[in-house]
C-alpha cells in the first residue's frame, strides 16, 4: 500500500498528504498499562520521561533493543498525474524508534517546513532541497509523555492559531518540559494544550485537565475546540470549548480507581448541571465514543447548509461503529451549546478528517482492529455540485500559488475571502509586513464581520492596537466589540485598561467574557489599575451569581492574574456574597496552579 496504519494526516497547500504512520504499537514499542499492570505504581511515581525509561528497563532490560526495531514515520502521498488518485509515496521523515518515543500522532506542514509531535518531543523538520524528504530534524523541546498511561494518549493536535502561533496537545501521559527560555511546565498526570511560536520559543500552557484531546481546531471566530475521550466507566466522550486557563478536571490517576475518583460519582464528564464542581470547564455536549480527527469547515468546497460545521472522526476499533459526525453549536451566554448533530460518514474506521485545499474532504481509514494490520486508506469526498467544486478549485489555486508575491491591495481584498484559510494567510502576510494602517482601516471600516476580524487579529500579531482605542463604544457589531476586547489583551495594550473595564459592563456576555480575559492578560502593572480592575471584576462576579459558567471562569481567571500577590483575592474570600467568595477561591486555585 501507499500508506499503512494512518494515525493522522495533513494536506499542504499543494495537495500533498503527509501521513503519520505507526509500526510500534503494544509489543513493538508503545505499551499500555492495561497489559503491564504490574508496573502501574511505578508509572504513577514517574515525574520525568527519564523516570519512564528507567521503569521500562527495571522490568524489562530487553526493551532497550526489542522496542527500537521498528519506527514511526511520516510518509508523503501525492497524485502526480492529476487523475484524482494517489500514485506516489515516499518517506518524508523517519527514524522515530528510540526507547522513549511514542506514537507519532501530529503533523503540520507550511511550505518546506513541518512540525511533528512524537512523544517526548516537538520536532521541527525542513525539506531544504524540495525533494520530498526532510534533511533537517530538530527537537524544539522535550519532556512530553512522562507516564505510560493508556496507548493512544499521545502528543498531537497541531494547528495554527489566529494569533499565528502553533497549538498542540498531550494526553494524560503528562509533561515535564523546560522551555527555551528556561521555564518549567510540569504536570505528570494531566492532559493539556500548549502554544508556542513556530521556532518553539515562548512555550505556554493554554489549558489542562484533558484525558486524550487528539485534535484541536479553531472556528471562524478564533475559538478553540477539541473532542476528548471517555474513561471506559460508563461516561461518554466530550466536545469541549477550550477556555484559556481552564481545567477540564481529568487526572491520569483516576483511571486506576474503580469509581474513577470524582469523575464518575460527581459527574465531571457531563455538560454543566446544577451543583457540579465549579472549578470545571465541563463539555458542551457528550458526543462520539472515540473522538480523533476534528475539523471546522473552512468555507469553500461544500454546498450551502454546511456553514459553521464541525466534523469529528469517531474511532471505536470497529468499522461498523466508526465514522465521522457533523455538528454545529449555538451561543449559550458567553459560551456555546450543541445545536445539531448527525452521522456524516459511517462504516469507516476513521482516525482523522480534514479538508484539501480545494475544499474536498479526506478521511484516513485504519482498516482493521486496534493495532493496525499494515494497511491504510485515504477516502476522498467531494461535492456533486459543479459550481461548488469550481469555487473550491479556485480556492485551491490561491493557496497553492502562495501569498509571498501578492501586493498589499490584493491581500487586503483577500481578507474578505469566503475561505478561512485564505483569510488567515492574507492576514499573516499583512502582519509580517506590519501593515498597521491598512489593517486598522479595515478593522474600523464596514467590510463585513469576518474580514474585520482578520484585520483585528493582524493588528494583534503586530502588537499594535492603539488605533482601535475609543472604537468599542461606537461599534454596533457585537462580535467586533468582542474581538476588540480580545485584541487589547493579546497585544498587551495597557492603555486599554480603562476601556476594558467599561466593556465588562457590555450588554453582551461574549464581550464581557473576552474583556475579562484581556484584563487578566494585562495583569495590571500599576497598583491603581489593579485596584480598579479587581473591583469591577468582583462586582461582575457577584452580578453573574454563578449563572453563566463561562463568565465565572473569565472573572475568576482575571482576578487571579490582576491580584498577582494574592492579597485582593484572599481578602475577597471574606466578602459578602457567595459568588464573590467562590470566585476568589477559584482565583487563588488558578494562581497556585
Amino acid at each position: 500500500p501507499l500508506l499503512a496504519n494512518p494515525v493522522v494526516f495533513y494536506t499542504d497547500e499543494k495537495g500533498r498528504v503527509f501521513v503519520c504512520e505507526t509500526y510500534r504499537q503494544e509489543t513493538e514499542g508503545v505499551p499500555d498499562n492495561r497489559s503491564h499492570s504490574y508496573w502501574t505504581e511505578d508509572d504513577l511515581r514517574s515525574m520525568t520521561v527519564e523516570d519512564r525509561a528507567a521503569m521500562y528497563l527495571k522490568h524489562h532490560p530487553e526493551y532497550e533493543t526489542d522496542w527500537t526495531q521498528k519506527e514511526d514515520r511520516i510518509v508523503m502521498i501525492e497524485d502526480t498525474n492529476g487523475d484524482g488518485f494517489a500514485d506516489s509515496s515516499k518517506v518524508f521523515s523517519g527514524g522515530y524508534n528510540e526507547l522513549l518515543d511514542g506514537t507519532g500522532a501530529g503533523v503540520l506542514v507550511r511550505g518546506n517546513e513541518a512540525w511533528y509531535t512524537c512523544i517526548p518531543d516537538l520536532w521541527y523538520l525542513k525539506d531544504e532541497d524540495g525533494d520530498g524528504v526532510a534533511e533537517i530534524k530538530k527537537s524544539l523541546h522535550t519532556g512530553y509523555g512522562v507516564r505510560v498511561a493508556l496507548r493512544g494518549h499521545d502528543m498531537h493536535g497541531l494547528v495554527v492559531g489566529p494569533d499565528g502561533k502553533l497549538y498542540f496537545s498531550i494526553g494524560d501521559r503528562g509533561y515535564n518540559v523546560t522551555s527555551q527560555e528556561g521555564n518549567r511546565l510540569v504536570d505528570p498526570g494531566s492532559g493539556a494544550v500548549f502554544r508556542c511560536n513556530f521556532d518553539g520559543s515562548d512555550l505556554e500552557l493554554f489549558c489542562v485537565g484533558l484525558r486524550n484531546p487528539q485534535e484541536l481546531c479553531f472556528d471562524d471566530y478564533g475559538n478553540l475546540w477539541t473532542g476528548d475521550n471517555n474513561c471506559d466507566a460508563g461516561d461518554r466522550a466530550r466536545v469541549v470549548y477550550l477556555m484559556e486557563g481552564g481545567d477540564c478536571g481529568w487526572r491520569m490517576n483516576y483511571q486506576y480507581r474503580p469509581d474513577r475518583g470524582p469523575w464518575m460519582p460527581e459527574g465531571w464528564w457531563k455538560p454543566r448541571f446544577e451543583n457540579q464542581a465549579t472549578f470545571l470547564n465541563p463539555p458542551i455536549a457528550n458526543l462520539t465514543s472515540g473522538p480523533s480527527g476534528m475539523s471546522h469547515y473552512p468555507g469553500t468546497g461544500l454546498p450551502p447548509g454546511y456553514e459553521n460545521s464541525f466534523f469529528l472522526a469517531d474511532f471505536t476499533g470497529g468499522s461498523n461503529s466508526s465514522g465521522v459526525r457533523r455538528f454545529t453549536v449555538e451561543a449559550d451566554g458567553a459560551g456555546y451549546r450543541m445545536d445539531h448533530d448527525e452521522t456524516f460518514i459511517g462504516n469507516v474506521l476513521a482516525t482523522d478528517f480534514d479538508f484539501n485545499p480545494d475544499g474536498s474532504m479526506l478521511v484516513s481509514d485504519w482498516v482493521s482492529s486496534w493495532t493496525g494490520v499494515g494497511k491504510g486508506r485515504l477516502w476522498k469526498i467531494s461535492a456533486d455540485d459543479e459550481d461548488v467544486r469550481s469555487a473550491g478549485l479556485a480556492t485551491g489555486k490561491l493557496l497553492a500559488d502562495g501569498f509571498a508575491d501578492r501586493g498589499t491591495a490584493e491581500l487586503m481584498l483577500l481578507l474578505g475571502h469566503a475561505d478561512r484559510r485564505v483569510r488567515l494567510e492574507a492576514q499573516f502576510s499583512l502582519a509580517a509586513q506590519k501593515k498597521t494602517k491598512e489593517l486598522a482601516s479595515i478593522a474600523l471600516g464596514d467590510g463585513g464581520t469576518l474580514k474585520r476580524i482578520h484585520a483585528i487579529w493582524g493588528l494583534s500579531q503586530i502588537g499594535d492596537t492603539q488605533e482601535l482605542l475609543g472604537a468599542t463604544t461606537k461599534e454596533a457589531d457585537t462580535e467586533i466589540r468582542a474581538q476588540f476586547a480580545k485584541a487589547f489583551g493579546e497585544s498587551k495594550n495597557h492603555s486599554a485598561a480603562k476601556e476594558l473595564r467599561e466593556l465588562l459592563k457590555d450588554p453582551e456576555p461574549r464581550v464581557r467574557y473576552l474583556a475579562a480575559m484581556s484584563l487578566g492578560k494585562l495583569g495590571m502593572e500599576h497598583a491603581e489599575d489593579a485596584k480598579l480592575a479587581t473591583g469591577e471584576l468582583e462586582r461582575r462576579l457577584s452580578a453573574n451569581n454563578n449563572q453563566d459558567r463561562f463568565l465565572r471562569h473569565a472573572y475568576s481567571w482575571a482576578l487571579a492574574r490582576t491580584a498577582s500577590d494574592g492579597r485582593i483575592a484572599t481578602g475577597a474570600i471574606f466578602m459578602p456574597g457567595a459568588a464573590v467568595r467562590m470566585g476568589a477561591v477559584l482565583a487563588l486555585r488558578l494562581q497556585n496552579s
